[in-house]
């Protein structure tokens, strides 16, 4: 569990991932260009905690290309990669804000290269339909 003790005293506990979202939907109502700047070192320390370790998962698509996807750590060995997109997506639009752009840039080809990598293992062409595990 990633936790960070922030100013006004609260801790925030994502668990999946959901911090980056929530500063996100906070930026697009307020515009406040500081809280997203006082965020990022924390979606920054969130994404690799989701993305090393246990939950850090490589599968193998059917044409046999290995992608890095992440999990939520259970008591199986099978990925939850679908919040870490948006994870990296919402990281590269919160740098950008802050005028970051090589950050942005390094997270906004990690969201495009993950959605392909989900793509390709769970999407099934033949049935017309997402996979899970």
């Amino acid at each position: 569990m990633l936790i960070r003790k922030i100013d006004h005293g609260l801790k925030i506990c994502s668990q999946p991932p959901l911090l980056s979202a929530m500063v996100h939907e906070i930026y697009k109502r307020t515009g406040d260009v500081e809280l997203v700047r006082k965020a990022l070192p924390a979606l920054n320390k969130e994404h690799e905690f989701w993305n090393s370790g246990i939950h850090k998962v490589i599968v193998q698509d059917s044409k046999s290309q290995n992608h890095t996807l992440s999990r939520y750590y259970a008591m199986w060995n099978t990925p939850r990669p679908e919040s870490s997109t948006i994870v990296e997506h919402d990281i590269s639009v919160h740098a950008k804000v802050t005028g970051d752009y090589n950050i942005s840039e390094h997270f906004l080809k990690a969201s495009k290269a993950r959605h392909k990598a989900i793509k390709a293992v769970f999407w099934d062409a033949k049935k017309g339909q997402w996979l899970d595990y």
